[in-house]
């Protein structure tokens, strides 16, 4: 098989050599059911709710380390970003 011809299942080569990740499975089992679907938001989203778990740990470290919640952070970065106060 070369580069464009494709599979049994549909998909070229190329793509059947691509790393799957839960989302992929995901996609493929909405696909088998409703193959009318667009589905590349989901799958943006998908990906994006997973680098969400795994980069909330490390924030919220930060966070600690320097005695702030999320919440507190992000009002002290509001009060900076608007300037000096005004008489």
């Amino acid at each position: 098989m070369t580069k464009g011809d494709v599979t049994k299942q549909g998909v070229t080569v190329e793509e059947r050599r691509k790393p799957r990740d839960a989302v992929d499975q995901i996609l493929d089992q909405w696909h088998k059911e409703r193959p009318d679907l667009d589905l590349s938001a989901m799958g943006v989203f998908g990906r994006l709710g997973q680098l969400s778990l795994l980069l909330t740990p490390a924030l919220e470290e930060v966070f600690t380390r320097h005695g702030l919640r999320r919440g507190e952070f992000d009002v002290l970065a509001a009060l900076r970003r608007s300037g000096p106060p005004t008489p």
